[in-house]
């Protein structure tokens, strides 16, 4: 069993975040990343926006000492949600279900949201094991598909 632990995110974490949001398969299966994977130059802008707005929380999961993704908490429309993203080689080994609950110990604030792709099964299956329920099925557009596709929402209270 892999040990998987967060800290806060670095400036020397930015190359391997690029490298992991430039992965297409995993941008894929996330579908709502706001930008083409790979696009150095709105990468750059997001890192910048990562630590300019105070009420982000953004850690990087660590995989045995070594970089394995990253852990967010955001505020959207006065909700604050969650999000994960682990490096594809991980992939079914329960690195995600790991790291989120060690994101979830971090939070106090209740409830916590997180929306997800509608065939994404996989982080469908982490959140339910963290917790979270759906409260809700809807249609966004995803960037990452270029159209839009069915979305669900998910809550944890308590």
């Amino acid at each position: 069993m892999s040990t998987v632990t967060l800290r806060p995110l670095r400036d020397d974490d930015r190359e391997a975040m690029f490298r992991l949001e430039s992965d297409e398969v995993g941008a894929n299966m996330i579908a709502f990343l706001p930008r083409v994977p790979g696009d150095r130059e709105a990468f750059d802008k997001h890192w910048e926006r990562l630590h300019s707005t105070p009420e982000n929380l953004v850690f990087t999961i660590e995989v045995d000492g070594d970089y394995g993704g990253y852990a967010l908490s955001f505020v959207v429309n006065g909700e604050r949600e969650v999000g994960y993203w682990v490096d594809r080689p991980l992939w079914g080994r329960g690195i995600a279900t790991a790291a989120l609950s060690a994101l979830l110990a971090e939070l106090d604030e209740r409830p916590l949201f997180a929306h997800a792709a509608a065939d994404n099964e996989a982080s469908r299956r982490v959140l339910e094991k963290c917790g979270f329920v759906v409260v809700a099925e809807t249609e966004s557009f995803a960037p990452g598909r270029e159209s839009v596709i069915p979305e669900i929402v998910f809550r944890l209270d308590g």
